[in-house]
């Protein structure tokens, strides 16, 4: 595979950095306590969250990246440059089948991790897994991260499985 399809993969990488920057630029808001901000957060008291909270779901945040959400880039790059999979290939792109994929894939997936989320509320896995996301009361944007790995690891399926079963585009996604 050359050079310039591999490139392309690292902008797959950066797509997700550039995707988090609401929850970067809430968390210095937060973090700051920018007072003409107050009125705007969600919590009925207003208050912002304690910065030793945002500490922590911070390191929760980062290790998620480290041990999973990146890994599994680097692994997806390795076994598409060994296989010479081009997932960017454009030669049979239509974007009249890709829109109903796109929007059944959006459906479906939302769906899944609606049942899944339900699921996670069970009592077992509430306990095992998904009471840590629920641990803090005031919200913040750090909190929509701060669970458990093998949950972050559950919740890519909703995702990646309607997209592999419907063969969606990659620029689709």
């Amino acid at each position: 595979m050359d050079l310039y399809c591999s490139y392309k993969y690292w902008l797959i990488i950066l797509f997700v950095l550039i995707s988090e920057t609401t929850t970067i630029f809430f968390s210095i808001i937060d973090y700051l306590q920018i007072e003409y901000f107050r009125k705007y957060l969600i919590n009925p008291k207003k208050q912002f969250p304690n910065k030793n909270d945002m500490k922590l779901c911070m390191k929760v945040n980062i290790k998620t990246y480290k041990k999973i959400i990146f890994p599994a880039f680097f692994i997806g790059i390795f076994i598409c440059n060994t296989l010479d999979i081009d997932p960017f290939k454009c030669d049979d792109y239509n974007i009249n089948r890709s829109i109903p994929k796109t929007i059944i894939h959006i459906l479906s997936s939302d769906y899944l991790f609606y049942i899944l989320h339900r699921i996670m509320h069970l009592s077992y896995f509430y306990k095992k897994y998904h009471k840590q996301h629920h641990e803090y009361k005031t919200t913040f944007a750090l909190v929509n991260h701060y669970i458990d790995l093998n949950e972050l690891i559950a919740f890519l399926f909703p995702i990646v499985l309607p997209a592999v079963l419907l063969n969606v585009h990659i620029y689709d996604l």
